[in-house]
């Protein structure tokens, strides 16, 4: 019953707090940049491109965590893309 109750206090505790500390430090780091970072989003750009380009600039990584967090933000919300130039300055943490 002990051993029973352990595994239970594992998956439920344990290791959400794991996975929260986790992402908790990616989403707070500093990004790796000292340039401004310019973003096109054209007419016809999904999420997941717009998502794509800013990882490629260093932001917004892990790309697996961010990925699920939009999906589910735009399926709750409604929110969709801001078409036009976006400019991100290099104090900003992901």
């Amino acid at each position: 019953m002990k051993k029973f109750l352990l595994i239970i206090f594992i998956l439920i505790v344990v290791i959400p707090s794991i996975f929260s500390f986790y992402a908790y430090t990616l989403l707070n780091r500093k990004v790796d940049t000292d340039d401004i970072i310019v973003l096109h989003i054209s007419k016809d750009m999904t999420i997941y491109g717009a998502l794509d380009m800013l990882n490629q600039q260093g932001l917004l990584q892990p790309r697996f965590l961010f990925k699920t967090v939009i999906k589910y933000y735009a399926k709750n919300t409604g929110a969709k893309l801001f078409v036009g130039t976006h400019t991100f300055s290099p104090e900003l943490t992901n």
